[in-house]
């Protein structure tokens, strides 16, 4: 943990599909560990309150709220009312047949959960009364596969820029992948 504090980073977002490979509590140990450093830490907490609050930081005389979620979690791992968990911006998966033939492979559609676009909207907008800027950055898309970006994230990124995101910064990829301007406001998918 010492290399964060010798790079000087300052926000450290643990909305990822790792977060929680050995449970809540050590999750909670390690926010602890990044505070106890003076970090601020966002995308995971001891409930849902605290996994959608944002960081709030002044460089140059300009505010910038930073939040962040994970569209790659297990069932289980997204925070709620009094549980640990990551800032969850899931989605679903649906499946429909691409030909009439047996056997053809089917196309895979994805949808984001209405519930955590609509909370995510709500902390951007809540996040954009004190900021002047206000990034976001999400843990999703499909990983490995080259240039593929799934069918529920431009929704995401709409809903988010539609709410006051100015930038959103995608991972998880392990890929490069493609960069949207929408409104003016850029998305790096990966």
């Amino acid at each position: 943990a010492g290399i964060w504090k010798a790079a000087g980073i300052d926000v450290i977002s643990l909305a990822s599909n790792h977060a929680m490979d050995w449970g809540p509590d050590p999750l909670i140990d390690t926010i602890k560990l990044f505070r106890d450093m003076g970090k601020k830490v966002i995308g995971a907490g001891q409930d849902a309150t605290a996994a959608r609050e944002p960081a709030i930081i002044k460089r140059n005389g300009v505010t910038i709220a930073i939040l962040a979620y994970c569209s790659v979690l297990r069932s289980g791992q997204a925070a709620g009312k009094g549980k640990v968990g990551l800032a969850p911006m899931r989605a679903h998966n649906l499946y429909a047949p691409e030909e009439f033939q047996p056997g053809t492979p089917p196309k895979i559609v994805t949808m984001p959960y209405e519930e955590d676009m609509l909370a995510m909207q709500e902390d951007i907008r809540k996040a954009k009364k004190p900021a002047y800027v206000v990034v976001m950055s999400i843990h999703w898309g499909l990983r490995i596969v080259p240039k593929t970006i799934c069918t529920y994230q431009p929704p995401v990124v709409h809903a988010a820029i539609d709410a006051g995101a100015d930038i959103i910064l995608g991972h998880h990829a392990h890929s490069i992948k493609a960069i949207e301007v929408y409104k003016g406001k850029v998305c790096f998918y990966s």
